[in-house]
């Protein structure tokens, strides 16, 4: 019984030891202890869990307005804000109204996870620290990415120095790609209700998990959702790993495979593939924010410690001057001591023959100066007042404006990888209804000439025929307008803008057709190419 005591306190140590402060939820409020090890979504669980148990308002995100706010907030206010040390983790185990909670995830994901956004940062500390040092190439990595021969190779040597002489086999601070069977020792385990949030399954089960254990405490509270913080910029990444690192990793991580009840395929089905064009552009664009947001942040830590070096050197300087001065004073006092002594007796009996005429002088000045410290503390209040005043509603407009400015932030990280995918289907669906549109026209030219045509307008000129075809285009007479573009083009066949113009007249649909007539110029009876879509 004793053994087994010992072996709990010794393990509790070393899980306290291992998370450091880090990847831990206590509240004891509600009674709820969660541990979720990196890449095992701990940003999206802790600030959900934060929001909606502890401070609603959020006041501490306002402490930072870089790219990794939410992450850098919340996992820092955590270490700092409460209490993960070994004594008080011995009481949470031994309180059996407590809620225990581990996170885990697949270890090939997590591992390839941290790869993807964290350690192909070269500007992050955990490149820095855990990366740049270990590797036999000492050239920067081949970024931005513009072939997956070379994705693949910087995937798969950063894969390789983690799994075979990383910062996860050090005694220290768990690394992103620590296996959780060395974060969370085995015996311990059985206290934890372990929830896989591998797939989207595992978040729900987690969300129910917590919302059952809150209604024992307050019937109104609940979890609504997990937000999406710190994702990967690529999906599926353990496609990217060759069958070597695999085959390591399966080794590397067995004891979670085993402790867990993790499966994994055999390592000689795993097939190597490469990330397509797309998301090579997708993971630039994340490599560009991320690295120059951990450089903005690696900046200001520069400044700040360098302010503190200067406020420390000021201080000692400060300091030895004062050693200086008071040496000086102790030497000068005992002289002076005594020229005081005399020098007081003979300037007590001056001032007590003028004390007379002087007071009665300040009792008159005494009742001026009150009169004009009254007036002028009542101007300095209107004028503070109305200071207060402006600056409140100046303070309130800023406040206002920066949260717009952090939304906007926010907004325009999320869309660029949707503006990026729009802008390549729309070149593509443009390509493909113009080459339909030319042969579809064409074609219809040759088996149904007009009788407009033939009737009506067989005797105008080519700048004729395009003004009129501009004009009944506005007027939404689109079938006149296409007989009108077939002439104009049979007389001009090498105005290319002409045959654009024909071509999203003739559209049939009446969305597609007044996006072409957007996006393609007006037809004009010059002989000057317009340009492609």
């Amino acid at each position: 019984m004793a053994n087994s005591r010992e072996t709990m306190n010794g393990s509790i140590e070393y899980l306290s030891k291992r998370l450091a402060g880090y990847c831990i939820f206590i509240n004891d409020k509600h009674k709820l202890l969660v541990i979720a090890p990196q890449k095992c979504g701990s940003t999206s669980i802790f600030k959900s869990l934060y929001d909606s148990l502890v401070e609603p308002s959020r006041e501490y995100e306002k402490t930072f307005s870089h790219e990794y706010t939410k992450e850098l907030c919340i996992h820092m206010h955590l270490k700092f804000t409460q209490d993960s040390s070994t004594s008080n983790l011995k009481r949470i185990f031994a309180d059996e109204s407590y809620k225990k909670i581990l996170a885990i995830r697949d270890p090939i994901d997590r591992l390839c996870s941290s790869i993807c956004s964290k350690y192909l940062l070269e500007s992050t500390p955990f490149y820095q620290r855990e990366i740049k040092n270990k590797r036999i190439n000492k050239n920067s990595l081949f970024q931005p990415y513009t072939n997956t021969d070379n994705f693949l190779d910087n995937f798969n040597e950063i894969a390789n120095i983690l799994l075979t002489k990383g910062s996860i086999f050090k005694n220290e601070k768990a690394s992103h790609a620590s296996p959780i069977s060395e974060i969370v020792p085995k015996e311990i385990l059985p206290f934890f209700d372990k929830i896989d949030i591998t797939n989207k399954e595992g978040w729900t089960k987690l969300k129910k998990s917590i919302n059952q254990h809150l209604r024992k405490h307050q019937d109104n509270l609940k979890i609504e959702d997990f937000p999406h913080v710190n994702e990967s910029p690529l999906n599926q990444s353990r496609r990217f790993l060759s069958r070597n690192n695999i085959t390591i990793a399966y080794g590397r991580y067995s004891e979670d495979y085993i402790n867990l009840q993790f499966k994994h395929p055999d390592p000689v089905e795993h097939e190597q593939s490469p990330p397509s064009i797309q998301e090579l552009k997708s993971l630039n664009t994340f490599i560009s924010l991320a690295n120059r947001s951990a450089d903005l942040f690696n900046i200001g830590n520069n400044l700040i410690r360098k302010e503190k070096e200067i406020a420390k050197k000021h201080i000692a300087k400060i300091k030895s001057s004062q050693d200086l001065h008071e040496t000086i004073l102790e030497s000068l006092k005992d002289s002076q001591q005594s020229k005081l002594e005399s020098l007081k007796d003979s300037h007590q009996a001056e001032l007590e023959s003028l004390k007379d005429p002087h007071q009665a002088e300040l009792e008159s000045a005494k009742d001026s100066h009150q009169s004009k410290l009254e007036s002028l503390k009542d101007s300095h209040q209107a004028k503070l007042n109305a200071a207060l005043k402006h600056n409140a509603s100046k303070l309130s407009e800023l406040t206002i404006k920066n949260e717009q400015l952090i939304v906007l932030e926010e907004l325009s990280r999320r869309t660029a990888e949707e503006l990026l995918i729009e802008s390549h289907g729309l070149k593509e669906l443009n390509s493909k209804l113009k080459k339909d549109m030319i042969e579809k026209t064409k074609e219809e030219i040759k088996n149904h000439p007009s009788p407009l045509v033939a009737e009506e307008i067989s005797d105008l000129d080519l700048y004729t025929l395009t003004r009129r075809a501009e004009k009944r285009i506005r007027n939404k007479n689109f079938r006149s307008a296409v007989e009108l573009l077939n002439t104009a083009y049979f007389m001009d066949k090498k105005n290319r803008s002409i045959l654009l113009r024909l071509w999203a007249v003739s559209s049939k649909n009446q969305v597609i057709r007044s996006l072409m007539l957007w996006i393609t110029p007006s037809a004009k009876s010059s002989g000057t190419n317009a340009n492609e879509v």
